[in-house]
């Protein structure tokens, strides 16, 4: 199944903000996620700010090996 970018990467966002939210991690980790628009057109930049706090005390490492999807800043 071929996918265009823009759809792997919203659905990476959203995979990411699911696992975040989870009950499991909702003591450790609290995520959140914030698109520039509601509606997008195909093929149009979407500019999203991911918010992770962390409060588990330990360091946290992003990352899926062989695949770089996104850019954290």
């Amino acid at each position: 199944m071929n996918s265009n970018p823009l759809q792997r990467y919203l659905t990476f966002l959203f995979l990411l903000a699911a696992f975040f939210s989870s009950g499991i991690a909702s003591a450790q980790l609290s995520a959140s996620l914030k698109l520039s628009k509601r509606q997008f057109v195909m093929g149009e930049p979407v500019l999203a700010v991911i918010t992770v706090t962390n409060y588990s005390g330990g360091d946290l490492t992003f990352s899926v090996i062989g695949v770089t999807m996104a850019q954290f800043h």
